[in-house]
């Protein structure tokens, strides 16, 4: 196609621009024709359209965005694709371009710049609060179900989400869509107060671009240097379309400083440099090796069927320095050594133009590694922990599109899982001599789930969604969660939407059966009921013109059986001893241009928290970890040569300290509020043959805030403070 044909092509008539419009989406996404398939929708007029192709020649125009602005097609709140702007829920979609404009390495970057989310970070993982509630010790992230391609990617013995930069290349992302509110009734257990959905990359880019390899060094102002690598592909091959993505890397960590905030201070201070009382106030010889593998690959059987494997595993390894028990031992470090792996069958087939059908199969596993350990202050041993998980889950899905009736979805899923609950044995550091210290036991959990959606629009303005499930769990026995959403369309690209239903958090087997080996360690609770929270929302969404999106949300949300942790003097213990309501404001606004984007979004919420404990201290009627009020501002322009400077700012009130801290200080405190701004410098050319090369300087906490995280057992967690990183991108 030359200049003068396409030129020809955008000053026909109306109806030739619309298919050089669709005809375009088509190339750059073929997948649009495909049920069930999320994508980017165009929604900005013709003339801008027209303006934004005039002149162009074929290879940029297919890297050339089709809308400004877009109202995404959104198909996690619902199964079923729908505009943003009418899905009836609270939802964020984050782009590849927004993911490579602000320098994200991780989707816990992504998400702790998306309103309502507050994240606590313990140089093992990061842990995310929504909304006001905050899963507390150990937390790692089991408020919200976490996704990869519509698959939950939890760890199953204690149900956690590894989300850092061991969960997926962030070059293979194409978006990450997060609803926030109730979405049990959609997706069963723990799709408690969210759930985030990692859309993947389909081969397109880089059949196009080339394949991407980058190469990052990374230098912490207060520790030590690091690297970390990305391979990442796709191609077709016989009818398969399949896309791959490695990362991994290492983070030194050593010489942070334990906080002043921190209860036990003056116990660690009272030690000298050398360690002598068996504890110190600065980490030694702390690392990470963050390790992920990802693969998806689809065949395109025919117009109405198609068939995808995916395949995912992860390595969570870390020095767990600031641990909850025994940080800052002079004998060794604890070591959090863990994998997570799936294998994943999908299925689609339409049936006939109002019947599609849909399988999947996938199989789970889980454990710990050779290198796991924790230390106690010996220097003659210390304990291994011997934990495993499998699973094998089963669902299908019945969409049904009637002519008059809208749309209904039925759904089945059923999993199996075999754990073997943590079990301890005493490891010699002389000779290696293992002894097993408690009995290795095998328990088989059991859920089925079988849910039921309708969406129906009533009038041109407006649609209506109801939703049910009833889970069946051979732990906590039966579940039934609910959804009933309305928006009204106040005029194009604008609406209200008004949503009430409820969702559960399961308790996890780590939970329920867990057997302590050491003072202070978590003792499971057989009786442990699930968390339940119903919640009420109101939200305005839309566009404004060509360049703005905005969405604002009131919530309020009771949550009941909320788990707390007891102190019973040796051990703690969680139990379903409090409830908590919490009501806010959440505010996301954004505008777009070619070369320039700005976003702000702020969250406030207030929690009351009602504990049944006659301990003064374990009330909490504020809560614990998490901030009144939020804010993130971000600003991106890209200039001269190409160029691209952004600078992303976080904001994070004061923090009420965890529970646990608080009983050690012997008196309430909270953390201080912060305030961090990262800069990102980004240019590119061809500097090696005809592939794109792209360079990109980051600086973290550019003012060196020095904040500190949250922490337990005495201690809070030291953050990583000023950092510097380099990176280099090449195409092949």
């Amino acid at each position: 196609m030359n200049r003068l044909s396409l030129t020809r092509l955008i000053h026909s008539p109306l109806n030739n621009l619309k298919a050089l419009a669709t005809g375009l989406l088509f190339v750059a996404h073929p997948t649009l024709a495909e049920p069930q398939e999320t994508e980017l929708q165009e929604t900005t007029t013709d003339k801008a359209l027209i303006e934004r192709l005039e002149g162009q020649d074929f290879e940029s125009l297919l890297d050339t965005p089709v809308a400004l602005n877009p109202d995404w097609e959104v198909g996690t709140p619902t199964k079923i694709n729908q505009k943003s702007s009418r899905t009836p829920a609270s939802v964020i979609v984050i782009s590849k371009e927004q993911i490579q404009w602000y320098g994200y390495t991780s989707v816990a970057e992504v998400i702790s710049h998306i309103s309502g989310f507050s994240a606590t970070d313990d140089l093992v993982q990061s842990s995310f609060g929504i909304r006001g509630i905050h899963p507390g010790v150990r937390a790692g992230n089991r408020s919200f179900k976490v996704m990869l391609d519509n698959q939950p990617v939890n760890f199953g013995p204690n149900d956690s989400n590894f989300i850092d930069r061991n969960l997926i290349p962030i070059s293979l992302i194409e978006r990450v869509e997060v609803v926030k509110g109730p979405v049990s009734a959609l997706y069963g257990a723990n799709a408690f107060l969210g759930v985030i959905n990692i859309v993947s990359k389909n081969s397109e880019e880089f059949i196009h671009k080339g394949n991407l390899a980058t190469l990052e060094v990374e230098r912490i102002d207060d520790a030590g240097n690091g690297f970390f690598t990305e391979l990442s592909g796709g191609s077709r091959l016989y009818g398969w379309d399949s896309t791959y993505g490695l990362a991994f890397g290492y983070a030194d960590r050593s010489g942070l400083t334990l906080p002043l905030s921190s209860p036990q201070y003056q116990q660690f201070a009272d030690g000298d440099a050398n360690g002598n009382g068996g504890r110190v106030l600065s980490s030694q010889q702390d690392s990470s090796k963050p390790l992920t593998f990802y693969l998806k690959s689809r065949y395109l059987a025919d117009d109405s069927s198609r068939w995808q494997v995916a395949l995912h595993y992860q390595e969570l390894h870390s020095d767990n320095v600031f641990a909850d028990l025994n940080a800052l031992q002079t004998s060794g470090n604890s070591v959090v050594d863990l994998y997570n792996s799936f294998v994943r069958l999908d299925h689609d087939r339409q049936l006939n133009q109002q019947l599609g059908l849909k399988f999947d199969l996938s199989f789970k596993k889980a454990a710990p590694l050779s290198n796991d350990r924790i230390e106690l202050g010996s220097d003659v041993f210390y304990y291994q922990r011997d934990v495993s998980y499998e699973s094998i889950d089963l669902g299908a899905e019945l969409n049904w599109q009637t002519n008059s009736w809208g749309q209904f979805l039925f759904g089945f899923d059923f999993s199996n899982d075999e754990h073997k609950p943590q079990s301890f044995s005493r490891v010699e550091k002389r000779d290696g001599l293992v002894t097993p210290l408690t009995e290795s036991t095998s328990i088989d959990q059991d859920n089925t789930g079988l849910y039921l959606q309708w969406l129906s629009q009533w009038a041109s303005d407006f649609e209506t969604i109801v939703g049910y499930r009833h889970d069946h769990n051979n732990s906590y026995n039966s579940r039934d969660s609910f959804r009933l959403g309305l928006v009204y369309s106040l005029a194009e690209h604008h609406s209200l939407k008004l949503l009430y239903g409820s969702s559960f958090q399961a308790p996890s087997v780590e939970l329920l059966h867990r057997r302590p080996v050491q003072r202070g360690d978590v003792i499971g609770n057989p009786d442990l009921a699930p968390q339940v929270a119903k919640t009420l929302e109101l939200i305005a969404a839309g566009t404004l013109g060509d360049n703005i999106r905005y969405s604002a949300t009131l919530y309020q949300s009771q949550v009941d059986d909320l788990v707390v942790y007891r102190d019973d003097v040796n051990n703690l213990s969680a139990v379903n001893a409090a409830s908590a309501d919490t009501k806010g404001l959440e505010l996301d606004i954004s505008y777009d241009t070619d070369s320039f984007n700005v976003y702000f979004n702020a969250g406030w919420q207030d929690i009351e928290v009602s504990d049944h404990s006659l301990f003064v201290l374990e009330n909490r009627p504020e809560g614990e970890l998490f901030p009144e009020l939020t804010a993130n501002l971000g600003v991106s322009y890209i200039g001269f040569n190409g160029v691209r400077l952004s600078l992303d700012n976080q904001y994070n009130g004061k923090r009420p300290a965890s529970s646990s801290n608080v009983i050690a200080a012997e008196a309430f405190y909270d953390l201080d509020s912060y305030f961090e701004t990262t800069l990102t410098l980004q240019g590119g050319g061809k500097w090696f043959g005809d592939k794109a090369s792209t360079i990109k300087f980051q600086v973290h906490d550019l003012w060196d805030g020095q904040h500190s995280n949250p922490g337990f057992g005495g201690v809070d967690i030291p953050g990583l403070g000023l950092r510097y990183s380099l990176s280099f991108g090449q195409r092949f």
